[in-house]
């Protein structure tokens, strides 16, 4: 079986099954935000928050509770075996131009719980989806906690930030050079400077973990309370 999904206007779900020529359309269900496999199951987010279930038999169920605001960007992704939901939360009239909620599923109930703390885990935010990496392959000990990101923009003007879940601090990624080793070479869209690039060079993996938490600015803070 196969889950797509696809965009007409509005972003909708759609089967293929083993043997069939024709995706079936799954009604009432549009609005979709992301996608995703965990533990032989197929998961999805609307803008709404509510969450849609297709197991392997075809299915298809909710977790009617819904997550977030349906003005908020949602992903979905699984991290040290858990599947998560990261809320990126726009803010218009404030120095943070984002923040971040983390829900945790829980498969038995079924719910969402929301989460402080992601751990040794580091997020990388993309256009259309999540990755979960250990700080530890990069020799960074525990010192994960951080979401990397950027705002949607043309090419030229993105520009990408680190936010501290623990601080709830978000700051330009090219006044933190020991974290840009995660990107090198650097994407072209990243556009830092000569000096920062120079610096984050020589910032390599194994550097002391007291350097880690040394940025050029000290950010602007975000609060989910």
């Amino acid at each position: 079986m196969v889950v797509g999904l696809f965009s007409h206007g509005v972003e909708y779900l759609a089967l293929l099954k083993s043997g069939e020529n024709e995706w079936t359309v799954l009604e009432n269900m549009h609005g979709i935000q992301d996608i995703v496999t965990f533990n032989n199951k197929f998961y999805a987010i609307e803008q709404s928050g509510r969450t849609i279930i297709v197991d392997q038999f075809f299915s298809v169920g909710f977790i009617q509770h819904a997550v977030g605001s349906p003005s908020n960007r949602k992903f979905l992704v699984e991290s040290s075996g858990n599947l998560l939901i990261v809320e990126m939360i726009f803010l218009e009239n404030s120095e943070s131009n984002a923040g971040f909620r983390i829900f945790k599923l829980d498969e038995e109930n079924p719910k969402w719980d929301e989460i402080k703390s992601l751990g040794d885990q580091i997020l990388i935010l993309g256009l259309h989806q999540v990755v979960s990496v250990s700080a530890y392959e990069f020799h960074w000990g525990d010192q994960g906690n951080l979401i990397f990101y950027s705002i949607d923009g043309s090419v030229e003007d993105r520009v990408m930030y680190v936010f501290d879940l623990e601080k709830g601090i978000s700051i330009p990624l090219e006044n933190c050079p020991v974290y840009c080793n995660l990107f090198w070479p650097l994407p072209v869209w990243l556009n830092s400077p000569e000096s920062v690039v120079s610096s984050s060079m020589e910032a390599t993996p194994g550097t002391e973990i007291a350097n880690l938490g040394i940025c050029e600015d000290v950010g602007s803070s975000f609060s989910s309370s």
